[in-house]
């Protein structure tokens, strides 16, 4: 019994002391949390301010909702376009894919950190601390969007670089990401002039509230394609309010950053395939005048040709067109 009884104390008695160790160390641990967070320029509420070593949030932090403070009137979120290129165009929907890659900053002051403590200027955030902070793309809306899909996907930028912000001295704190992503727009192309028509599209992005504003550079986009369009050759010219345009049109003048997209059709394949045999055609015609009555099988000869050629013509015209068809009912179902 009394060995029972001293197994028994002793067993207890190590629990207890394990247990005190834990309490130690975790008191120990949020000591050093806590003191972390100071050093960050945050003061202190609770553990979970702290997003990486030297960075942490405000007491209070709203991932929800955009870095605005009463100092500032609006989130102001540079863009810069680095590139772009038309991948397809679908001129039955009337719809443009364009794949494009962006450079973001922004500055929030809710968010404090110590770079002389981290021994860089710049601070790559964690995937965790990346879901816990505010990023700009809901408050981003794209004009006339059907769909979009990141390459970076399931995110949406590749990294999130916390750095330290001299030129705004109300927040020390800016972020910088970069994104690469696909969209689908909608663009209602004009067929009146056609196989001679010229279209226009406009990728438009604005804030979706006063609280954000989008500010762009108007210098030169690359948009050297990486994808050639069949059947079209298009160019890309910058919008926006530092762009210098001697007649802006009104419906430009309130977007905040984008870029005008011009698609002029090729028609060398149609003159090669339908203007100049028709053209032919026409004078072959003229010259069956010359042909004498007498002479019955030259000039049935020829308009049985003509006949063949046209025919020949409107064959290849409705393959190209079934195969079209099939095409966008494939992509569709």
């Amino acid at each position: 019994m009394e060995k029972s009884f001293l197994s028994k104390l002793f067993v207890s008695f190590v629990i207890l002391l394990f247990r005190l160790i834990c309490v130690f160390s975790l008191n120990k641990e949020n000591n050093i949390t806590r003191q972390r967070i100071r050093d960050a320029g945050c003061p202190f509420t609770t553990e979970e301010q702290l997003i990486e070593q030297a960075a942490c949030l405000m007491p209070e932090y709203a991932s929800n909702e955009s870095p605005k403070n009463e100092h500032d009137a609006a989130t102001n979120i540079s863009i810069y376009l680095l590139h772009a290129s038309v991948l397809e165009l679908n001129e039955m929907k009337n719809t443009l894919t364009l794949e494009l890659l962006q450079y973001l900053d922004w500055s929030d002051s809710r968010i404090k950190a110590n770079f002389s403590e981290s021994k860089q200027s710049k601070m790559k955030l964690s995937v965790r601390s990346v879901h816990r902070i505010w990023k700009p793309e809901l408050d981003i809306y794209t004009k006339d969007v059907k769909e979009w899909k990141s390459m970076f996907h399931p995110a949406l930028y590749q990294e999130i670089y916390l750095s330290k912000d001299g030129a705004n001295p109300s927040s020390n704190t800016k972020l910088s990401a970069l994104k690469s992503w696909k969209a689908t727009i909608f663009c209602r192309f004009d067929f009146a002039q056609f196989p001679f028509d010229t279209q226009h599209c406009a990728f438009l992005q604005f804030g979706s509230s006063q609280d954000i504003h989008l500010i762009s550079s108007c210098r030169k986009i690359s948009w050297t394609p990486k994808y050639k369009v069949t059947g079209f050759d298009y160019s890309l010219q910058p919008v926006g309010p530092f762009c210098e345009t001697s007649s802006p049109k009104p419906q430009t003048l309130w977007m905040d950053t984008g870029f005008n997209i011009t698609l002029k059709r090729q028609i060398n394949p149609y003159l090669y395939q339908y203007y100049f045999p028709s053209l032919a055609i026409v004078v072959v015609s003229q010259i069956s005048f010359i042909i004498p009555l007498s002479s019955v099988p030259g000039r049935v000869g020829l308009v049985v040709t003509q006949f063949l050629t046209l025919t020949n013509i409107f064959i290849h015209q409705m393959v190209r067109m079934f195969i079209c068809l099939y095409t966008t009912f494939m992509l569709t179902n």
